[in-house]
């Protein structure tokens, strides 16, 4: 198979990228039609649609967290359809992480902080050892702006945004170049949204992410991403860039979620 022709900062090529699901009545609904897109190093890029749009459907479909039915999915050279779960361990799983909606989902409740780093940290490909397992363990909660005190807790001694920067932290352990996120401020308050919109900006810089974000929040997807993906009933209703003005959106939903 013959790898797309694409820009040498693209760092993710999607090509007709197709999903459906079974309904119970036996029949098939299609959850996303011929997804074309590209995804560009070291930028933010939100993906927003309304409910049903099949925007974590495409998250998934591009991690290979569910296989789509059709069309491929470029990442360092390779059709990540066409691996295997023992190839892709190798060639995604520790440059590419997600963090979920619900932190919960990534913290195991019968260890502390600290060893859940370590965890993580055995996925790196430069995987410390002896002290420098401390040492990157007190980076890693200094650099979410927590104190070294949160590596002896468990997590549920934590507030639901420390589980977010727990579990952000717990992801970037094993040296990622892409960070994923599905829902990342849902649930938090206006000022801890904001918050977290601050800790991965910074971190992203720190640590030269390209980072792809999934937000029903337009107006904070606005304040961070660099590109915005808008989806439709499965489907890319069209690709929006900074600056965000009315007179460049050229679909109905794009005004409709955005509104500016």
């Amino acid at each position: 198979m013959k790898k797309p022709e694409t820009k040498t900062d693209v760092i993710f090529s999607v090509r007709k990228l197709e999903k459906s699901f079974i309904t119970v009545t036996g029949s098939r609904e299609p959850v996303l039609n011929e997804i074309d897109l590209d995804l560009l190093s070291e930028e933010v890029t939100g993906i927003i649609g309304l409910s049903g749009a099949g925007k974590t459907t495409l998250l998934r479909g591009i991690l290979q967290l569910s296989r789509p039915d059709a069309g491929e999915v470029w990442y360092k050279g390779k059709d990540l359809t066409q691996l295997n779960e023992d190839e892709l361990r190798g060639h995604l799983r520790p440059n590419v992480r997600m963090i979920y909606q619900h932190p919960e989902a990534a913290l195991n409740p019968g260890l502390r902080v600290e060893e859940i780093f370590v965890q993580a940290l055995r996925l790196n490909p430069d995987k410390p050892v002896g002290s420098d397992v401390r040492a990157s363990c007190d980076r890693l909660i200094q650099d979410i702006g927590l104190d070294q005190s949160y590596l002896k807790k468990y997590p549920h001694q934590l507030s639901g945004g420390e589980k977010r920067r727990v579990a952000l932290a717990r992801a970037l352990a094993t040296g990622p170049s892409v960070l994923f996120a599905d829902e990342p401020f849902a649930g938090l308050d206006k000022v801890l949204q904001f918050a977290m919109l601050r800790l991965i900006l910074k971190l992203k810089k720190q640590y030269r992410l390209t980072v792809v974000i999934i937000s029903h929040d337009t107006d904070i997807m606005q304040e961070v991403c660099d590109t915005l993906i808008v989806m439709h009933e499965g489907r890319i209703a069209e690709v929006i860039s900074k600056p965000w003005t009315t007179d460049s959106y050229a679909s109905e939903v794009s005004h409709k979620l955005l509104g500016v």
